[in-house]
């Protein structure tokens, strides 16, 4: 059995997520055996984040809770600063027996991963071994010392090529489902919107956001950080939802890393599913949000809808998705709406088309203002795309939107 862990380096090798097709630094540890005399032998193998949560949710031998929390902000910042440039720890490399272990492992020199180490990082590498070593008396201590690496860990310098064989894939995927992705900026700027009304609110309960095609998640992230600066601290649900299953578990991943998302002060709760919201349901959205039907809560409806159905011409291709992503809305009882939209949405037939038949479907009058947006950038098909478009929001008050 293992007596020791201790963390060598990290980033040399990377883990492969299926799920998000994102690659991740691993952490290389040196796992240490005492036979009967009192002789050590020693491993090196590469270790994951999954890794890592086997020990924090293993269950004592012992009965007693010995195991220390899992140091999120140490991860994080080892496995950034790996992401940046592989680093060893010197003091792990003092003797040329363990230089050669080590170089024989990663498959190349120690000298410059050596020097990416920065002493400050030095504390936090004590953190995460303290971690570690603190479940030796845990039923996933066996399965963390584990001889070899596990499952999709590939060489750094292989990421590009496995990179280029998945955007190949997603690429087509993309054109299919008509995807545009929204640039930061842009959702900088629906944000702005979406938060002018939020503080127009009086005293609310709960606001409930839902992003319908949320892509990569770029509205969503914004979003979190948003909602985390409001002064006036709102409990508040997150629902996304995406079409492609493949780009929906992208955007957990990313929005796994908001640093906001760990604040407690804020008290937030996200959901994050793999439905066509065309199909939804208002009891099937206040399902997903774990809130009862007629709950006292705002509804704000918010992203950035596909412009099409995708690839196609003529009667192949419906161009009118937006439209039909506002009256969904509006049919799961939405407070507010805004949408970042083709430019042909500003005019005046379309504005009308969409009133009128909201009045006949519904009963109700609703009221729209829209502003031109100075940065017209978004991702499609992978590549960085000019398309002319607005922000557009939806309100039964006009005077709460900005």
């Amino acid at each position: 059995m293992a007596s020791h862990v201790s963390i060598i380096g990290c980033g040399q090798k990377c883990f492969f997520s299926k799920k998000s097709q994102l690659f991740f630094p691993s952490f290389l540890v040196k796992i240490t055996h005492r036979n009967g005399r009192d002789k050590e032998q020693h491993e090196y193998h590469f270790r994951n984040k999954k890794d890592f949560l086997v020990l924090k949710r293993s269950k004592s031998l012992t009965g007693s809770s010995t195991g220390k929390a899992f140091p999120k902000s140490v991860f994080k910042k080892l496995s950034d600063a790996a992401e940046k440039k592989p680093w060893i720890r010197p003091e792990s490399c003092s003797q040329e027996q363990e230089v050669q272990a080590v170089e024989a492992k990663i498959g190349c020199s120690v000298d410059e991963s050596l020097k990416a180490f920065h002493p400050s990082m030095k504390k936090s590498v004590l953190i995460l071994e303290d971690f570690m070593n603190s479940y030796k008396d845990y039923d996933g201590w066996e399965e963390f010392c584990r001889s070899g690496d596990g499952d999709h860990i590939v060489d750094r310098n292989k990421k590009n090529d496995i990179t280029m064989t998945i955007e190949s894939f997603n690429v087509s995927r993309s054109a299919k489902l008509g995807q545009y992705f929204a640039h930061m900026d842009n959702a900088n700027k629906l944000l702005d919107e979406v938060m002018t009304f939020v503080k127009s609110l009086s005293n609310p309960t709960r606001i409930l956001f839902v992003e319908p095609s949320c892509g990569d998640g770029q509205i969503v992230m914004n979003l979190i950080n948003h909602i985390s600066k409001l002064k006036e601290k709102i409990a508040s649900t997150i629902l996304a939802y995406d079409i492609d299953e493949i780009i929906i578990e992208k955007c957990k991943g990313n929005i796994s890393q908001v640093e906001n998302l760990e604040d407690d002060s804020i008290d937030l709760h996200i959901n994050i599913s793999c439905r066509n919201f065309l199909n939804l349901s208002r009891d099937e959205m206040m399902m997903d949000a774990s809130l009862a039907n007629d709950a006292n809560c705002t509804t704000i409806f918010l992203g950035s809808p596909p412009y099409t159905s995708g690839i196609g011409d003529g009667e192949n291709m419906d161009r009118d998705l937006p439209s039909a992503f506002i009256h969904h809305c509006i049919q799961l009882k939405a407070d507010f709406i805004s949408f970042i939209l083709p430019d042909r949405y500003e005019r005046h037939k379309h504005v009308e088309v969409i009133h009128k038949d909201i009045n006949q479907r519904f009963g109700e009058t609703w009221r729209c203002k829209s502003h031109q947006l100075t940065t017209n950038k978004f991702s499609f098909k992978a590549m960085e795309i000019s398309q002319p478009s607005i922000i557009q929001s939806w309100s039964k008050t006009l005077d709460n939107i900005a």
